[in-house]
């Protein structure tokens, strides 16, 4: 969640509301905003995610994953053990759990948030921000939890091609070069 957002629906596309940019553009330096602040950027992103254009809507009962460091280290901050102590336990964060945090992230500085669990020092001026956006996003899309994947959204996107290549008839196979 740096600059953009990327949402996994080809119509949605990228969307220039990445942890990075909203602190930059919001909330500069990681500063303990005001509670009227934090209603602002909250919505402006809501806004803009109902701009967007075929954002989807989470299926009932359905799997909604996010692969983003932002997304892992929120998922810690919310009491997911780290990868290193239980490398196979899968990784869940819920937009209740988040928005216990909030509050906390928004009272805090940078110094601060850096000590808190799961949240690095070298992002813990942009960690608001992206707990704002990750809210807004459940909301937008209707999800009570996201999975956290260990892969990148590049590394993401390839297994989930594969995953469906694996499962098309050779026929159906998509053609490049």
């Amino acid at each position: 969640m740096g600059r953009e957002i990327r949402v996994g629906c080809p119509s949605s596309g990228s969307l220039p509301l990445g942890a990075r940019r909203i602190t930059r553009d919001w909330l500069p330096g990681g500063a303990v905003p005001s509670m009227a602040r934090l209603e602002e950027v909250r919505e402006f992103l809501a806004h803009a995610l109902s701009a967007a254009p075929g954002l989807p809507v989470a299926a009932r009962g359905g799997r909604v994953v996010a692969c983003s460091k932002t997304f892992e280290q929120l998922a810690r901050l919310a009491g997911t053990p780290s990868r290193r102590r239980k490398p196979h336990t899968g990784r869940q964060l819920t937009l209740s759990q988040l928005r216990r945090w909030i509050p906390v992230l928004a009272g805090a500085g940078p110094a601060r948030r850096a000590r808190l669990p799961g949240i690095s020092r070298h992002r813990a001026g942009q960690a608001l921000a992206g707990a704002l956006v990750a809210e807004a996003l459940l909301t937008a899309c209707e999800a009570e939890s996201v999975g956290i994947s260990p892969w990148s959204t590049r590394e993401g996107l390839l297994l989930e091609q594969l995953g469906a290549v694996s499962a098309a008839p050779r026929h159906d196979l998509p053609l490049t070069g």
